[in-house]
């Protein structure tokens, strides 16, 4: 079920709130030796924004006036600043007829989202990111690992 629970807010100041509840299992029977493998998955997903929107936040360094004299129209843009949080928790496990239950896979994962978007104009977007996971293993065989990602899009589009 993804998502189990869901609920996305937006307000008229444009806040927007996100939270779901996602959970799935899946279940694969062997016949040769009888046993039964369960894969159960359950995460979270929080997200705030926030967007502001027909301001002069860039191009800053464009003269206030043009050469023949006229004000500038301020351009315009968006700015929308969004921070997600996601936590899932997954396991694997292994049944059988005698009654031993063995987990042999899973990991708790932590994600850490925040990004800021640039609305140009209808045709540019600049987008920074900067993405931390983390991830927990429950067996021994397995190492915890975290990656960091970062960087900036420019989006153009041609229509």
């Amino acid at each position: 079920f993804k998502p189990l629970v869901g609920v996305n807010l937006r307000t008229k100041k444009k806040w927007s709130i996100k939270l779901d509840y996602n959970m799935s299992r899946n279940l694969g029977l062997s016949m040769s030796n009888a046993q039964l493998t369960e894969l159960r998955s359950n995460d979270i997903v929080i997200g705030l924004g926030k967007t502001w929107g027909k301001g002069k936040f860039l191009p800053f360094f464009l003269p206030k006036k043009k050469k023949n004299g006229e004000p500038r129209k301020p351009l315009k843009n968006e700015l929308t600043l969004k921070v997600d949080l996601s936590i899932k928790d997954t396991k694997t496990t292994q049944r059988s007829l005698d009654g031993v239950n063995t987990v042999t896979a899973g990991n708790w994962n932590f994600q850490l989202r925040p990004n800021v978007t640039y609305k140009i104009n209808k045709r540019a977007t600049l987008q920074c990111y900067f993405e931390r996971t983390i991830n927990d293993p429950y067996i021994s065989t397995s190492f915890k690992r975290s990656t960091t990602s970062f960087g900036f899009r420019l989006r153009f589009n041609l229509q």
